[in-house]
């Protein structure tokens, strides 16, 4: 009675240490493999889809709907190149740090153009805004052209990380099998 409790015991460790590696399934079938076109897809498409609402809304002549656009449109722009990682499985990305930055940038020296502007203060020649002004331009074109290079590396780089998640989901797994007449570990791999 010994002989079969023990290798009962022995697939069942093979079976736990099979499961346990990254890559390995046990007794499952590997999940399909994802489709690199599509992520890419999915960055650009979300991409340009966010920056057409975006620069569309500008023009709006209502001004609640003029700033629900403008507000959609630029989140979308922040998010929607991620989209072909998010399919992947990855959601916070070189590229959105990137874009969090390059907005955080833009924020700032849109806070100082209008922190130093005679909008709400009176009479523009009370005001030295030689510093604001500099650092409004500089740091909103700044800021603009660190979203665009977020936005790029996002879109160009979605296709890659899924053809490394399917080289990574690709490989051999070992699964035990217990029949009437054999007990033994099956092999099989997707290559």
């Amino acid at each position: 009675m010994k002989h079969p409790i023990v290798t009962a015991s022995i697939l069942v460790a093979l079976a736990g240490s099979a499961a346990a590696r990254p890559g390995m399934t046990s007794g499952a079938a590997a999940p399909a493999p994802l489709d690199d076109d599509k992520a890419f897809a999915l960055s650009l498409g979300g991409t340009l889809g966010s920056y057409v609402v975006l620069l569309s809304s500008f023009g709006l002549q209502n001004d609640t709907a003029r700033i629900v656009g403008v507000t959609a449109g630029g989140a979308g722009a922040m998010l929607a190149p991620g989209f072909g990682h998010w399919y992947a499985g990855a959601y916070l990305t070189r590229g959105t740090v990137i874009r969090l930055a390059g907005g955080a940038l833009l924020g700032a020296a849109l806070y100082v153009a209008v922190e130093y502007s005679a909008i709400f203060k009176g009479d523009p020649a009370d005001f030295d805004r030689g510093a604001a002004d500099s650092f409004a331009y500089l740091g909103g074109l700044a800021g603009a052209v660190i979203i665009v290079g977020g936005t790029i590396d996002d879109v160009v780089t979605a296709p890659r990380r899924v053809r490394r998640l399917n080289r990574a989901r690709a490989g051999v797994a070992i699964s035990p099998f217990v029949t009437p007449h054999a007990t033994g570990l099956a092999l099989g791999g997707r290559f």
